[in-house]
């Protein structure tokens, strides 16, 4: 006889260890709060060409399809740093943030593009 209530407490326990988290949306101006207070790392996801058209001051930039590669060996393989993503208009930067979700960052923030910056 199959006991329904092992089952059931099985597949949440598989559910929430599944559960990666994911990255908070935040406004530019919450960004700007952080950065101010020194506590992130700023990621700049855009290709290098439009890195050097203009970039937030102290911004690391490593383009969205280089990301998985590059960042845990050049910037921090500490799964705890909050860590602000950035592009141009915020596509590129939702994708990285769901990458970095992925190998296991806890604390991943965008606040789309550099087009909402003031």
């Amino acid at each position: 006889m199959i006991n329904l209530k092992k089952i059931l407490v099985l597949l949440i326990l598989l559910l929430v260890g599944c559960d990666s988290g994911t990255y908070k949306q935040i406004s530019a101006s919450k960004a700007h709060d952080m950065i101010d207070k020194n506590e992130v790392v700023i990621l700049d996801v855009r290709e290098t060409y439009e890195y050097e058209t203009g970039h937030l001051k102290d911004a690391i930039n490593i383009p969205f399809d280089e990301l998985e590669d590059r960042f845990i060996q050049e910037v921090t393989d500490n799964k705890s740093e909050k860590i602000i993503i950035y592009c141009q208009s915020g596509s590129r930067a939702q994708i990285a943030a769901e990458t970095l979700v992925a190998l296991d960052f806890k604390n991943v923030y965008t606040f789309g593009g550099i087009d909402s910056w003031n």
